[in-house]
């Protein structure tokens, strides 16, 4: 049997009647069976369509009753909103769970305006909300806090506009509680991201925090300081009160930290007794050692723990960003080595990483300036270099011009100019003997060569330094070329180039191995007795690991063994500034693990700033 729609069946007995102009009103919801005969004789007399409209009542009713339980029955809380021609907004639907949720009737709300329900804050709240889903045309979801019986709680809330030309504009809504879902949420986010005993950040939010602050820094050019904190005295408390006393000593020692921070500043626990703490946008090392003596003054006062009385102190390591490094893992490391440097002969002090250089007794020297005869620097004249080097009162300054390659071998660079030219030489030691003499009562000035060690071709090599090195006074050994499986690269010529070894020799593990491998035959070979004494920018393979990042430390077996022969060979190492100058870099090419091995092996070091222009001799002045 077709099923009608009571309209549909009422409006064809109307016309077969000739009854258009009656009306039909009722409830059908509150229409009892054994009534619904009699109205329908009312209205249709012996009309042979009244069982089909008596059907067609059934129908609707038992949808409606459907339709009611499901409307009812849900425990989201329904609604259906119109929207009025001034622009305003009515509700004409509540299900229950929506008169419950705010502790309403339905005759409290039916046909009312939000802010008639609920206020002018509230009830402005949620016409925005449907004119932002009306105007935008789409399912609008959102979560927001409603304070109901002085309680909190959060709703998640789902609004479909549905458009109609003949019957208007609504909006049919849906509200769900979710304050439950969300306090677990807000829990869980705790227990990940806080330390369940002091309740500050743990590794994993302090790290989270640390890389925004980096992206931060960049982003505004500015400056910030790590500070690794250890606890000195906190093992013997444990071992003598135990973990509960030692506990009630961390979470005081915690307050106390935070309480010299200032806002913005980020306090982390890294395990133990070790924490750690991020001073943003710092402006100089005084700032930093007014909170770290702060920090350490506060640490000192004695903590009351029942009947125990506990002493403690703090020894503090010092990184600063950019120039103790960039990344996360080389700042904590940094300021990691130098809170041990600290903890090792003082405990209750503190140290910046950057002294581990800065102590390091340097001589007011350049090791390391090139000229204009090297094909790939400035028209500077070498006198240009010696006045800077005066302005800024240095003792001495080294030139170490690239020696000419040899005769037969191809420079692999692009634009073949790793070297001075052959027949340049004799009028670069011509003019570097007479400006010695010139200056020699305002400073000593050293005329050498840096020998790029070439594998293969020691031979040729050793009879160039044969040929000119009693007119020398210094000089580096260096690798820039290396031999691939296709042919000679050099190393430090450009990005582009750098891919090419890579793709060459089929990794960049494969070319850190390679690059240290031919350091290690550099140092093993003979040259002869001009052989330079002292080593290169030892990490030049670094040249662009801002493009190309990596670990090198996965080669410190090699890194050892190769300061091992310059420690044996009484070689010096040349400690070369210019990465920090570099922006593919932005390091010195011996920093971290290196730099510690060769302080601690006792390797002489000399400073160098690998100038290509007088004006970056400078650099020597600023660093020390």
């Amino acid at each position: 049997m077709k099923n009608y729609y009571l309209e549909e069946v009422v409006d064809e007995i109307y016309y077969k009647e000739g009854k258009e102009n009656r009306e039909l009103k009722m409830d059908i919801l509150s229409l009892k069976i054994e009534n619904e005969l009699k109205i329908i004789e009312n209205l249709c007399g012996n009309c042979k369509r009244k069982n089909t409209l008596y059907e067609a009542i059934k129908n609707i009713k038992s949808l409606l009753k459907q339709y009611y339980i499901v409307f009812n029955g849900t425990q989201d809380a329904l609604f259906l909103v119109e929207m009025l021609k001034d622009g305003n907004f009515k509700y004409v639907r509540n299900n229950n769970a929506y008169l419950q949720e705010f502790g309403l009737k339905g005759e409290e709300i039916i046909n009312k305006t939000p802010k008639d329900v609920f206020g002018e804050e509230l009830g402005k709240r949620f016409c925005n909300y449907y004119k932002n889903c009306i105007e935008g045309k789409r399912v609008v979801v959102f979560e927001d806090d409603l304070f109901l019986n002085g309680k909190k709680r959060v709703f998640l809330t789902k609004l479909l506009p549905i458009v109609d030309e003949d019957d208007g504009v609504f909006i049919v809504g849906s509200r769900e509680d979710i304050t439950k879902r969300k306090e677990m949420e807000i829990e869980l986010d705790r227990m990940a991201n806080y330390d369940e005993l002091t309740n500050i950040p743990n590794m994993r939010l302090f790290f989270k925090s640390f890389r925004n602050t980096i992206n931060e820094s960049k982003k505004m050019d500015k400056k910030f300081a790590v500070l690794f904190i250890d606890l000195d005295w906190f093992k013997e408390i444990n071992d003598n009160y135990g973990h509960d006393v030692g506990d009630e000593v961390l979470v005081c020692a915690v307050k106390r930290i935070y309480k010299c921070l200032r806002k913005g500043d980020i306090l982390g626990r890294i395990g133990g007794d070790e924490f750690a703490a991020i001073l943003k946008d710092i402006s100089d090392r005084e700032e930093i050692e007014k909170i770290v003596k702060d920090i350490q003054n506060s640490l000192r006062k004695r903590i009351k723990i029942g009947d125990v009385t506990c002493n403690i102190d703090s020894s503090i390591g010092i990184t600063i960003f950019p120039e103790d490094g960039e990344k996360i893992e080389v700042l904590m490391r940094n300021s990691d080595k130098a809170m041990y440097k600290v903890k090792n002969r003082e405990k209750g002090g503190y140290r910046f990483f950057n002294n581990m250089i800065r102590e390091y007794n340097f001589k007011n020297k350049d090791g390391h300036v090139h000229t204009k005869y090297c094909p790939h620097g400035s028209d500077d004249n070498i006198e240009d270099y010696i006045e800077e080097a005066i302005k800024y009162k240095l003792d001495e300054i080294s030139f170490t011009e690239h020696l000419p390659l040899p005769e037969n071998f191809i420079d692999p660079s692009p634009l073949k100019d790793s070297a001075m030219k052959l027949e340049e030489m004799e009028s670069y030691l011509k003019e570097g003997h007479e400006l010695q003499e010139k200056y020699k009562d305002k400073i000593k000035v050293n005329i050498g060569v840096e020998v790029d060690y070439i594998e293969g071709y020691e031979i040729e090599t050793e009879l160039l330094l044969n040929k000119y090195g009693k007119y020398l006074n210094d000089g580096i050994l260096s690798v820039h070329m290396i031999k691939g499986n296709k042919r000679y690269y050099c190393i430090d010529f450009s990005e582009k180039e750098f891919k090419k070894i890579i793709d060459d020799l089929g990794s960049l593990e494969e070319v850190y191995n390679k690059y240290y491998d031919t350091l290690i035959m550099a140092l093993k070979s003979d040259l002869g007795p001009y052989k330079p004494k002292r080593i290169g920018h030892l990490n030049l393979v670094r040249r662009f690991n801002k493009e190309f990042p990596y670990n090198y430390e996965k080669h410190i077996s090699k890194i050892e063994e190769i300061l091992d022969l310059i420690k044996e060979k009484g070689y010096e190492l040349d400690f070369n500034i210019a990465g920090l100058r570099k922006k593919e870099c932005n390091e010195f090419y011996i920093e971290g693990k290196v730099l510690e091995m060769a302080i601690e092996k006792g390797i002489p070091m000399v400073l160098g700033s690998d100038s290509h222009s007088a004006k970056y001799i400078k650099c020597i002045k600023e660093f020390l």
